[in-house]
């Protein structure tokens, strides 16, 4: 299967504005090292690379943010053709943080380092979940889904991630729209900009004089909604998230609308708004959703898809068809 795209779409929600669908930036090797692809090389850690090859955990002790936009290079390499072990050593990578390093709300690290393996409850701090962390953990998840569609452990952790960090990580009183730094896990923590940047503990910032990482990236983070909510390749549409949302697949000729009160509700609807295509239609079923239902034009389908999963669907579809899926939460 080619490498997935993403057809047009927009969030319904008058707060989140559509982002644009961009070609990649490529990585420019120097002609001299184009044929040995020596040229990225000489940018990579090997001290942090080597044991992810191997599979290895050493990830202790190190400053957890700058590890991870490395990961998304290494990613990038193995896309302009150079060895597979650049692709395992991200997907290593991505498969040690988010189970041994990940706390409940999807985000990583205390004090903006990784500490030893599996040491969660003996990690919290008001200095957790740096949230430049979890934005660049979306980016590389978002990365490796391009080359693992099927996979719906990566858009579980997404989800995750999104609703439980990202959405909150903007002040929703702050007339100039601060963002917050930690995100703190310990008993009677509360969210509160870290010393170093400010002193009154009931603003999420107040900052103008040092400019942070995690302003930029949550700046970054208010566009960026609506980019993994779909996904497609070839005859495939994958719905990987549950969010209102209108969906415009130029080539196909069809727009879909997701109508959704997830996740303060357990339904999404999925309606041809217009056009027709003959389409498979994936929906993700969370690992989460026992006992999950679907039906196509309100008949009830037979076969109940089983967590941790796709919902299939492939038949060729007009305007007024719609699928309605019951995630049960319970």
């Amino acid at each position: 299967m080619r490498r997935l795209g993403e057809p047009d779409h927009r969030v319904t929600r008058p707060q989140h504005r559509p982002s644009a669908v961009r070609a990649r930036p490529q990585l420019r090797q120097h002609r001299r090292h184009r044929a040995a692809g020596q040229g990225p090389q000489r940018f990579t850690h090997a001290r942090v690379f080597d044991p992810l090859a191997r599979n290895e955990d050493q990830l202790a002790g190190l400053h957890a943010n700058t590890q991870i936009p490395k990961m998304v290079g290494a990613l990038r390499l193995w896309e302009q053709g150079l060895a597979s072990r650049y692709r395992t050593i991200g997907e290593n990578f991505w498969k040690i943080v988010t189970d041994h390093h990940t706390y409940v709300i999807g985000g990583n690290s205390n004090g903006e380092a990784f500490h030893e393996p599996g040491a969660i409850a003996a990690q919290l701090s008001n200095n957790c979940c740096e949230n430049c962390n979890s934005y660049n953990m979306l980016k590389l998840t978002r990365l490796i889904h391009f080359h693992a569609p099927d996979r719906t452990d990566l858009l579980d952790y997404y989800e995750r991630t999104l609703f439980n960090q990202m959405l909150g990580e903007q002040d929703p009183d702050s007339a100039h729209g601060f963002n917050i730094y930690y995100t703190g896990l310990a008993p009677g923590a509360s969210k509160q900009q870290p010393p170093f940047m400010g002193t009154d503990p009931n603003q999420y910032s107040t900052d103008y004089n040092n400019f942070s990482c995690d302003h930029g990236s949550g700046m970054e983070t208010q566009v960026k909604f609506a980019d993994t909510i779909y996904t497609y390749a070839d005859q495939r549409l994958l719905v990987n998230l549950f969010i209102p949302s209108e969906l415009r697949w130029q080539e196909k000729g069809i727009t879909w609308r997701q109508t959704t009160g997830f996740p303060d509700q357990q339904t999404t609807t999925l309606a041809v708004a217009s056009g027709a295509a003959s389409l498979e239609l994936r929906v993700r079923i969370p690992a989460w959703a026992t006992g999950a239902r679907a039906a196509h034009n309100g008949t009830t389908l037979p076969d109940q898809p089983k967590p941790g999963s796709w919902l299939v669907i492939d038949r060729s579809w007009k305007a007024g068809d719609r699928v309605d899926v019951t995630l049960p939460m319970g």
